[in-house]
């Protein structure tokens, strides 16, 4: 760990000859950059083992020996006025950081848009059959979406007529982090989930959806992207084709 926390500590000069820099941010670059991510390798599998105190104290003294390499401090300080002197976060919380987002982004967020790992990627040949909507075709599903975003104010709406008669009208509001399409993309996905509810389907299963992002009908059709918002879009499609 040593070797670690001191292998930064002089940076080449373009001018030629090494340089010393100030030696507070090398040593907490190194830090966070190579000693940090060893220390939570793997941290969502054993969290609840480091939450018991005797496997806590060994992460604290593990950090309290960098903390005194980065403060060039006296042996003798304690864990918590070394991360005060050091000016870094204790492990304990970093390591509860690392796993809530990891659990809120894989886990418990099914809307998070997140790419897909290899595994769970489709076979192209199974994916739905999307088709432009034909001029002068007659549809008895049509579908209306839409999604805007204005600063932190974002929102998704949807409409679904049924042989020319409105039978739903959704709308949804969103975090102000949501990008322009993420909404778009959400907006189709909860108004095919709306139509997977609806009885009655009748032997035409064709859905007209009409939206103003290309993009988001495009991206169901690509074999190239593999996000988890649209991959939902995808099942939910292959859903609505096997009822009746």
């Amino acid at each position: 760990m040593d070797d670690r926390v001191n292998s930064n500590s002089i940076y080449g000069s373009s001018y030629g000859g090494p340089v010393h820099k100030p030696w507070t941010f090398s040593r907490q670059f190194t830090r966070e950059q190579q000693s940090v991510p060893l220390l939570m390798y793997g941290a969502p599998i054993w969290i609840e083992a480091i939450r018991k105190n005797k496997n806590l104290t060994k992460y604290k003294r593990i950090q309290r020996l960098m903390n005194i390499k980065i403060a060039k401090a006296y042996r003798t300080i304690s864990y918590d006025a070394s991360c005060v002197i050091a000016g870094v976060q204790p492990i304990q919380i970093t390591i509860e950081q690392k796993v809530q987002t990891y659990t809120v982004t894989k886990i418990e967020n099914p809307e998070y848009d997140a790419p897909l790992e290899v595994r769970y990627w489709r076979h192209p040949a199974e994916l739905p059959t999307i088709r432009e909507v034909e001029n002068g075709s007659t549809y008895t599903t049509e579908v209306y979406t839409d999604g805007s975003k204005i600063g932190d104010n974002v929102g998704a709406a949807g409409i679904i007529f049924v042989n020319g008669k409105l039978v739903h009208q959704l709308k949804f509001k969103l975090q102000g982090h949501c990008s322009n399409n993420q909404v778009e993309k959400i907006a189709i996905l909860k108004v095919l989930g709306k139509l997977e509810l609806q009885e009655g389907h009748g032997n035409d299963k064709r859905v007209a959806i009409y939206t103003d992002s290309k993009i988001t009908l495009e991206l169901p059709k690509n074999n190239l992207k593999w996000n988890r918002l649209i991959e939902y879009i995808r099942d939910k499609i292959i859903a609505l084709t096997h009822l009746k």
